[in-house]
């Protein structure tokens, strides 16, 4: 009888310590619950803002193409003007009364190639701006991934204390029979 209250002693001391166990286990499954909730609504949040960055960058795309295809148009005016700004040098030496018409002529070529060349400047900067903000958008994606095994884990470990309880309320009630 000694042996047994003290075996029920010890059964009932572990008892315990697994029912704490497994409070502590569920307790820390509610917490990563609530941040994976929150972790949840900012992937939303991120995901609509990628979703409106991917449709701006499809759209800046789209417009830097098109200013590329002017670039390359207005470079090929610009080399046109080039080839011909030394026609009209050769045509001022042989005609100087055309000479203040054709020189507003090519200032005009140099500054369409100047606004062209500012123009894919801006381009290049925006676009590297838009990647920054996807490459962001990865890095929350992948936070979020972990704080879900994070709890997976945390409930594994719950479900595994609760059983050892009830093992353990099972071996109690052996004993008390």
């Amino acid at each position: 009888e000694r042996a047994v209250s003290q075996a029920r002693g010890e059964i009932e001391g572990r008892l315990v310590q697994a029912q704490a166990e497994a409070a502590e286990l569920a307790a820390a499954g509610e917490a990563l619950e609530t941040e994976r909730d929150a972790l949840a609504e900012q992937v939303a949040a991120l995901t609509r803002e990628r979703d409106t960055l991917t449709g701006k960058a499809a759209q800046q795309a789209a417009d830097l193409a098109e200013a590329q295809q002017r670039i390359g148009r207005e470079q090929q005016a610009a080399e046109a003007a080039r080839v011909e700004v030394a026609t009209v040098r050769l045509k001022i030496e042989a005609q100087a009364e055309r000479g203040s018409a054709q020189t507003a002529e090519i200032e005009h070529l140099r500054a369409a190639l100047a606004e062209a060349q500012q123009g894919r400047i801006a381009a290049e900067q925006q676009a590297a701006v838009l990647t920054a903000k996807l490459e962001m958008c990865a890095a929350t994606a992948q936070e979020t991934r972990q704080a879900q095994a994070e709890r997976d884990d945390a409930r594994k470990q719950a479900a595994e204390a609760r059983e050892q309880a009830a093992r353990l309320v099972g071996q109690l009630e052996a004993l008390q029979r």
